[in-house]
C-alpha cells in the first residue's frame, strides 16, 4: 500500500513540476509579447504626438505628408513608402510624397531606368 501511494506521490510531483515549467514558459512568451505591444503602442503614439506637433506649428503640406510615410515606415519597419491622394477631381490618385528608398509602385520602362542611372531626377519625374 506505501508503494502504491509513493508512486502516485512521484507521478503526481512530476505532472505538477512539468505543468509549473510549461506556466513559466507561457508567463515568459506574454510578457515578452506585452513588452513588443506596449513597444508599438509607444511608436504610435510617438508618431502622433509628432502629427500634432507638425499641425500646431502650421507646417505645410509636402512636410506633413513625409512625416506620415517616415513615421508609417518606422512603425512598420518597412525599407521606404509612399502616399498618395485623391486628385482634387476625385478620380485619380497622384503621390503626395514618396520616401527615397521605396521601390517604384509602377512598372518602369528600361530607357527610363538607363536615364536614372545617370540622372535621379528622371525616375522622379516618370
Amino acid at each position: 500500500m506505501v508503494t502504491g501511494l509513493l508512486i502516485i506521490f512521484v507521478a503526481l510531483s512530476g505532472f505538477l513540476s512539468w505543468r509549473l515549467v510549461r506556466q513559466q514558459r507561457a508567463l515568459h512568451l506574454l510578457g515578452h509579447e506585452w513588452r513588443a505591444l506596449q513597444a508599438e503602442e509607444k511608436q504610435v503614439f510617438d508618431f502622433l504626438r509628432g502629427l500634432g506637433e507638425a499641425f500646431g506649428s502650421g507646417a505645410g503640406h509636402r512636410d506633413l505628408h513625409r512625416l506620415i510615410v517616415e513615421s508609417a515606415a518606422r512603425i512598420l519597419n518597412a525599407h521606404g513608402g509612399a502616399l498618395y491622394l485623391v486628385d482634387r477631381g476625385g478620380e485619380f490618385l497622384s503621390p503626395a510624397y514618396i520616401s527615397r528608398t521605396c521601390a517604384p509602385l509602377v512598372r518602369v520602362p528600361p530607357h527610363i531606368r538607363q536615364q536614372a542611372a545617370s540622372n535621379p531626377v528622371a525616375l522622379e519625374s516618370y
